[in-house]
């Protein structure tokens, strides 16, 4: 009986490490909604692959809007909602030090931003239980 606790702890302890996240969603392109064991820590990031994550906007993220040119986000630093900074990730920018994300923004500069280019307005909340409430029109459904 003994040896069978025993067994059970060092199981659960080694199936605690490996390595799955607690949010992965996929927005556009190689970027998803990614936190790695904390749904509070939400991030922006592209895959590398077998679930790897780099760059992008550290959490928490409070709203997303996109578009095949950009990708627009709320974010609330330390899941802090008194702290609105705004981003956005141009998708046109092929690069690997990530000089296509801008940010943090004021509210006023990226309100500025959306109306003189093709930035999206963030439509796209995410609830308090960090599940994106994506809005589908009826459209979307008919053939």
């Amino acid at each position: 009986m003994k040896h069978t606790w025993i067994g059970l702890g060092l199981l659960s302890v080694a199936l605690s490490g490996c390595g799955y996240p607690v949010r992965r969603e996929k927005l556009v392109d190689k970027f998803v909604l990614f936190a790695a064991d904390d749904p509070q820590d939400l991030s922006i990031c592209r895959e590398i692959g077998s679930g790897s994550c780099v760059g992008g906007i550290e959490g928490t993220i409070a709203a997303v809007g996109m578009n095949k040119h950009y990708i627009s986000a709320l974010q609330h630093p330390h899941n802090n909602p008194a702290i609105l900074n705004y981003w956005y990730i141009d998708l046109t920018v092929a690069d690997s030090e990530f000089k296509g994300v801008t940010g943090p923004l004021t509210k006023e500069a990226f309100e500025t931003a959306t109306q003189t280019s093709d930035i999206p307005l963030l439509t796209m909340p995410i609830d308090k239980t960090y599940c994106l409430q994506r809005k589908y029109r009826l459209s979307n459904y008919l053939f």
